[in-house]
C-alpha cells in the first residue's frame, strides 16, 4: 500500500501501540490529526460534512476542489431533480414500474475518493447518484436499456452484479452516463428484494 494510504488507514487504536517516533511520523496522515489541525486553523465546525486539509500525494489539496463542489450544492440538487423527472417519464413510456430515488454525493465521500483512492476530481462520476428499484430482473435490464437510450453511457463504467454477484451476495446493475449539460451521474438498478439484502 502506498505510504500515505497506509498511514491514513491506520486507526488510532493501532497507532497508540506504536513507538512514539512512529506515531509522530504517521500522525499528519491520520484522520483525527487532520481534523484537529483543521479545527485549529479554521473557524469551520468539524463534522462529517467538512473536509480535512491534507494534500494528495504531492498534488494540491483536494479541499479546494471539494469546497467548489460544496458551493454548487443547490445546482447539484436541481440537476438531480431534472434527471429524476426525465428518467421517471422515460420509464413510464416503456411501462416499467419503478421507484426512482436520488442523492447528491456527500462531501466527505468525495474527499475520501480523492485522498484514499487517489482519484482526480474529474474521475468521480457519482457526484449525483440515482437508484432505480423495479419489480423484476427483466425490468432491471429493461431500465438499463432505457437509461442508455436516453443518455450516453461512459465506456468501462457498466457493472453487472446481477449476473455475477459480489462475494457478499450484493446484486445490482451500475452504470455511469453523461446526462444533461454534459455532467456525468451514476445509476444503480435493482429489484426490491436485492435492495433489502
Amino acid at each position: 500500500i502506498v505510504g500515505s494510504q497506509r498511514a491514513y488507514q491506520c486507526c488510532a487504536w493501532t497507532l497508540c501501540h506504536q513507538p512514539s517516533t512512529k506515531r509522530l511520523r504517521f500522525a499528519p496522515y491520520s484522520l483525527p490529526h487532520a481534523m484537529k489541525r483543521m479545527e485549529e486553523t479554521t473557524t469551520l465546525t468539524v463534522s462529517r460534512s467538512s473536509v480535512p486539509e491534507r494534500p494528495r500525494r504531492g498534488k494540491s489539496t483536494s479541499r479546494t476542489e471539494v469546497a467548489g463542489v460544496a458551493a454548487r450544492q443547490p445546482e447539484r440538487e436541481a440537476y438531480l431533480h431534472e434527471v429524476m423527472e426525465t428518467l421517471i417519464q422515460k420509464l413510464d413510456v416503456f411501462s416499467i414500474k419503478a421507484e426512482v430515488r436520488g442523492r447528491p454525493k456527500h462531501l466527505w465521500s468525495i474527499y475520501e475518493k480523492m485522498v484514499v483512492k487517489g482519484k482526480e476530481f474529474d474521475d468521480i462520476f457519482d457526484l449525483v447518484g440515482i437508484r432505480v428499484i423495479v419489480d423484476s430482473v427483466k425490468d432491471c435490464y429493461a431500465a438499463l436499456g432505457v437509461i442508455h437510450n436516453t443518455w450516453r453511457p461512459v465506456p468501462g463504467r457498466i457493472k453487472d452484479f446481477i449476473a455475477i454477484p459480489r462475494p457478499n451476495l450484493y446484486q445490482s446493475l451500475h452504470t455511469s452516463v453523461i446526462g444533461p449539460h454534459g455532467q456525468p451521474f451514476e445509476v444503480q438498478i435493482r429489484t426490491e428484494e436485492m435492495h433489502r439484502l
